[in-house]
């Protein structure tokens, strides 16, 4: 039996391939950046909102990762919020506090749980 066509499996190879780069680059083209800068004053602005959290502390599955519990509402996906930053002898598993922060989507963390809210501020309630 005999190979009519040295090339044909490589061009489909090749056209997938370049499906997949142009869709991943489609993908990396579309989401927002982490912080982008500001033109009027070079100032650094983020894209994702600031919000105020009050709820309670909670220790994470993994060591050194703290979540937060909101009081009123129902958490995000992934349990709570996981705490990134912020002033660790506030921030104690059980305590009661007011957070300030800004969200952060996509970001990387072993935490593998909660939804990520860099820390501007935390006080005790």
């Amino acid at each position: 039996m005999s190979i009519p066509c040295g090339g044909c499996v490589k061009r489909p190879v090749a056209l997938i391939a370049a499906t997949l780069m142009a869709a991943a680059g489609a993908i990396f083209a579309v989401a927002p950046a982490a912080q982008a800068a500001s033109p009027a004053a070079g100032v650094v602005v983020s894209p994702y909102p600031t919000i105020t959290v009050v709820g309670t502390v909670t220790a994470g599955v993994e060591m050194g990762c703290l979540l937060l519990t909101p009081f009123t509402s129902y958490p995000p996906p992934g349990g709570g919020y996981l705490l990134i930053g912020g002033d660790r002898k506030v921030l104690v598993p059980g305590a009661r506090v007011q957070v300030t922060g800004v969200l952060k989507p996509g970001a990387i963390s072993f935490c593998m749980q909660g939804y990520p809210l860099e820390v501007i501020s935390a006080k005790p309630l």
